[in-house]
């Protein structure tokens, strides 16, 4: 038998016993914190459902206080329960005041929303698999009163952690030396931090020795130096601002300098660390240098009061949750230099009414402006990666200039939701309109598309029912599924000859649309592509076309009639379901294209009151074939010309161009005879039907105008 595989099972199995199967309960909660009550002591736990389902009654930045007041009863609060924050999966940090001693077994178990963790000095204690699965933390911070750790408190957690600090002068013990804090020694991070004169105490140390690296960088007061009231840590050589160890510790104008001089060493400073600014709320202005590369994580989190700041141009990085909540800045500058916007950086910044995005950003995290105010927004080219609800709540955004050139083949999904969004400028250079771009945008009435665009993502306009026109440039060659579902008010549609695929419901409930243009390269037309056009009336699908799929004019209602070319070879079930007007139905196809399960049409009765046309000598082929066979006649009036006339090419050579301006002008005067002795292009047969392009039935200078902006646009 393999030895370690059995190991491996008795492992799970013990951790499987081990896993916490009822609810605790709690005596009290006090702002959004579940308590209860030992010996006169309040301890931490969570809302009473069952943890082993996931209680998961914790979200955002949950701060501990020192002490909580219930029915006129102050209560310290000394330690974190067993489970109390399990599978909180929605709590991004917690905040662990100098009041806990003790952190009980699975108190964070699941808690993947947590990145980085810091221990205060007063915990003595860490129970059995505290963060199992806190798979996302990148790194921890224990404070130096701590003396034991449970049995693996990482369990399933370190992959992603590359840095730990441990202020505890000694090593602290473990609580089982078989288990050490992963599962596995080839989950260590690669570095642990501690102070100077204990390094070789933990190079020695059970477990502790396993760290691939070990330095003395740490500062027990977790600074390194205080120079003009401004703490300090230090890592290889620079500087890096801190905090005092305690929240608000600074107030008034604060002016990060250059560098700065310690004991006759002098240091650059390189970084505006984690937490460095967080909870200052008497903060109202900060002037940082320019040596300074990066701003941490939560680093000015809730600074209220802040109204000023201007970012340096030597900025690369903006970590997350760096100006959460900042509510008092108006104005924000990314600088050129930085590359990426962590998660929930300017989130809830609502007083942010102009915001301008550096030329290399190419990373926006999720929630990264969530609920800020301005009314307008330009997305650099340098732009390959937007994160879920990045602005979303940006209730008074009305103009989007999206600018991005690497996003194929991406989706944008609710980056953009609850603006209100009236128009979207894609900008000359953009390949690819991204899937999700500007769906639900309900008030968005204009859209440009340059003639670099490509593709148009899926769903990417679906649900903008104010949109009542947008004009697709030739170079596009694919539309996505459903990307102008539920378009209410758009009226017309001309699809680019480039174009090879309607793809399935891209039209859905398109239920304004009077007029759509399919170019002479498209294949297939998908299932329910122009499922509730209600208001079209007659379409005619060229001889490219091959496959109509199943239902792709259901609830057509108004449809009267239907022209297929002569390409097509297979039709799908019902593509004209409760298209209850249509009395004529053309087909050019020398053999009578197959027809799925269901046939055309519903039922025998609108077989009865709808009569097809075919080409003359393909009568009796359709009289014979089955589905065909139904229509009340099957007349032999039918020309090949019918379906290659395209709105507005007159004089019938493929294009739209000066040619066909002549000839239309040409009917205007004489009725399409030439007999006025103008030499123009010849007026082929069934021009006039080709020249009436808003279908009023007459060609006049409304269709001449028409012609004239196809060409300008075109």
């Amino acid at each position: 038998m393999d030895r370690t595989l059995s190991l491996t099972r008795l492992v799970a199995v013990a951790l499987l016993l081990l896993l916490p199967t009822t609810a605790s309960g709690y005596d009290f909660m006090v702002d959004g914190i579940y308590y209860n009550v030992e010996d006169g002591q309040a301890v931490v736990t969570n809302d009473g459902e069952n943890s082993y389902n996931g209680s998961n009654c914790y979200n955002g930045v949950v701060e501990i206080p020192e002490q909580v007041t219930f029915e006129e009863t102050t209560y310290p609060v000394v330690a974190i329960g067993e489970n109390a924050f399990y599978n909180s999966v929605n709590m991004t940090d917690v905040i662990i005041p100098n009041s806990v001693t003790t952190i009980r077994k699975w108190a964070f178990c699941g808690c993947t929303g947590l990145t980085r963790v810091i221990i205060p000095n007063s915990v003595t204690t860490i129970g059995d698999y505290v963060f199992y699965n806190c798979n996302q933390i990148v790194s921890i911070t224990f404070g130096s009163g701590l003396t034991m750790i449970g049995r693996t408190i990482f369990y399933a957690a370190g992959g992603k952690m590359t840095d730990m600090t441990c202020l505890a002068k000694r090593p602290p013990d473990f609580a089982d030396h078989n288990f050490g804090f992963f599962y596995g020694s080839s989950y260590y991070p690669q570095t642990l931090h501690v102070l100077p004169e204990s390094v070789e105490e933990y190079k020695s140390a059970i477990m502790w020795r396993n760290f691939a690296k070990i330095l003395g960088d740490a500062s027990e007061n977790g600074y390194a130096f205080v120079v003009d009231g401004i703490y300090y840590d230090v890592k290889n050589g620079k500087a890096i601002v801190t905090n005092n160890g305690h929240l608000n510790c600074y107030s008034g104008n604060v002016v990060i300098p250059d560098e700065v001089t310690h004991e006759g060493i002098t240091y650059p400073v390189v970084a505006i660390g984690d937490d460095a600014f967080k909870e200052c709320i008497d903060l109202f202005h900060i002037t940082i240098s320019n040596t300074v590369t990066a701003i941490g994580n939560y680093s000015f989190y809730n600074c209220k009061s802040l109204t000023d700041i201007t970012l340096p141009d030597s900025l690369t990085s903006i970590g997350h949750d760096a100006f959460h909540y900042c509510t008092g800045l108006t104005q924000m500058t990314i600088p050129d230099a930085v590359t990426i916007i962590g998660n929930s950086a300017f989130k809830g910044c609502v007083g942010i009414k102009s915001l301008t995005l550096g030329k290399s950003v190419a990373t926006i995290e999720p929630f990264a402006f969530q609920y800020c105010s301005m009314t307008s927004i330009t997305i650099p080219e340098s732009v390959s990666s937007i994160g879920e609800y990045a602005f979303s709540g940006c209730y008074g955004m009305k103009t989007l200039v999206f600018n991005a050139i690497n996003y194929a083949n991406q989706s944008i999904s609710h980056v953009f939701d609850d603006c209100s969004l009236e128009s979207i400028i894609f900008g000359e250079r953009v390949p690819s309109i991204p899937a999700y771009m500007a769906k639900d945008q309900t008030q968005l009435k204009s859209v440009t598309i340059p003639n670099s665009v490509t593709v148009i993502g899926g769903y990417a306009f679906y649900g903008c029912s104010s949109l009542a026109e947008v004009v697709l440039p030739n170079s596009l060659n694919t539309i996505g599924p459903n990307a102008f579902h539920n378009c209410t008010s758009l009226t017309n549609i001309i699809i680019p000859d480039a174009v090879t695929s309607i793809t399935s419901n891209v039209f859905h409930n398109c239920s304004a649309l009077v007029s759509v243009v399919i170019g002479k390269s498209v294949k297939e037309i998908g299932i329910q592509a122009f499922y509730g056009c209600s208001a079209l009336t007659s379409i005619t699908i060229p001889n490219s076309v091959n496959f109509i799929r199943e239902y792709a004019f259901d609830g057509c209602s108004n449809l009267a009639s239907a022209k297929i070319g002569s390409g097509i070879a297979s039709i799908g079930s019902l593509i004209f379901h409760n298209c209850n007007q249509l009395t004529n139905v053309s087909c050019l196809a020398i053999r009578p294209p197959d027809v799925n399960s269901y046939g055309l049409l519903d039922d025998d009765d609108d077989y009865a009151r709808a009569t097809l046309h075919v080409l003359p000598e393909r009568v009796g082929a359709y009289q014979a074939a089955m589905y065909w066979q139904k229509f009340s006649q099957v007349l032999g009036d039918a020309s090949e010309e019918d379906t290659n006339n395209i709105p507005g090419d007159v004089n019938g050579d493929g294009v739209v161009n000066v040619a066909d301006v002549n000839s239309v002008i040409d009917i205007i005067i004489n009725g399409g005879s030439n007999s006025g002795g103008h030499n123009h292009t010849p007026i082929r047969i069934g021009a006039v039907g080709n020249a009436d392009l808003n279908g009023d039935g007459t060609v006049n200078i409304a269709d001449l105008n028409a012609i004239i902006d196809y060409i300008i646009n075109y």
